[in-house]
């Protein structure tokens, strides 16, 4: 399942990917305009693809929702969910389910991720805390695209937050399913190939390193801030040492946003309103947060 929001021409490769690997996908198109319809157009010549198409931009999580709900209706009992930049490898639910049969507590599996690579750089993310006989890792929070998830944990903890929008609603599922008892997996082997916008790298010469930044938008900022402060208020009593480690990985993002991005202040405010406005606990779109949003399990 691919949720989509005015793609680039990338989208039809990476649909034809999938499509190797997949009798089925699930395209949701979020209110894409303009050009891109053309690209929409182009991925719904693939036979296995089915697409769903939104009026407007309603926000990530919930056409991952819609997405979600379309796949349990047709009896899938594995649902795996896509960003439209990103790429899948040869064999890659296979090396998922791999993963997932080595693991001898299954029942209590509630997903299974892949390590990501990016686009760009070529660096590849893990996101394991502990791994066992290199056949499968233990995650906390990974990412959402790529990662394949039990349809049934739906049932049992509800769907993704729709008053988050776009940002941490994966990190928010992850936490979640945990605290609920059920364990998130990483598959070592399996690689997605994901872009995570415009990325450049900075050559820091006097720590001899180099650092990848994102420049994401201002507007992105706010989310990101926003929706965190949320996830900490939520589940710092769970995990700690979780939101302790992300908060620190948050503000080395901040150093890097005042040393190497561009609108700087503008996205400092963003970050300041997103920080206030997760401590008073509003939610949804920007331009309604803090209005009455549908409650979250």
């Amino acid at each position: 399942m691919v949720v989509t929001f005015n793609p680039r021409e990338s989208l039809f490769l990476n649909m034809r990917l999938l499509s190797a690997e997949t009798n089925r996908i699930i395209l949701i198109d979020n209110g894409s305009t303009g050009q891109s319809m053309d690209v929409i157009e182009l991925a719904q010549t693939i036979p296995q693809l089915e697409l769903i198409r939104l009026p407007e931009n309603q926000g990530l999580a919930t056409a991952l929702n819609m997405g979600i709900k379309a796949a349990i209706q047709q009896g899938f009992e594995w649902i795996a969910t896509f960003d439209q930049d990103s790429a899948v490898t040869p064999n890659y639910f296979k090396g998922l389910l791999r993963a997932f049969e080595s693991c001898p507590n299954t029942e209590l599996v509630a997903s299974i991720s892949p390590r990501y690579m990016d686009e760009v750089s070529g660096t590849v993310t893990s996101f394991a805390t502990r791994c066992h006989a290199d056949t499968y890792c233990f995650v906390k929070a990974s990412r959402t695209s790529g990662t394949l998830y039990r349809a049934s944990i739906f049932g049992k903890v509800g769907f993704f937050r729709d008053d988050f929008f776009i940002d941490c609603i994966d990190v928010e599922y992850f936490l979640r399913c945990r605290a609920a008892g059920f364990y998130a997996l990483e598959a070592p082997h399996v690689r997605l190939v994901h872009n995570l916008g415009q990325t450049a790298s900075h050559r820091l010469w006097f720590l001899d390193r180099t650092v990848t930044v994102t420049h994401h938008s201002c507007l992105r900022r706010y989310y990101m801030t926003r929706n965190r402060i949320t996830v900490y208020r939520r589940y710092v009593s769970f995990d700690p040492l979780w939101v302790w480690n992300d908060l620190l990985g948050t503000l080395k993002q901040m150093v890097k946003i005042v040393l190497f991005e561009d609108l700087v202040l503008c996205k400092l405010l963003a970050t300041f309103q997103g920080l206030i406005d997760g401590i008073l606990g509003k939610a949804g779109p920007k331009h309604r947060a803090g209005k009455s949003n549908r409650a979250c399990t």
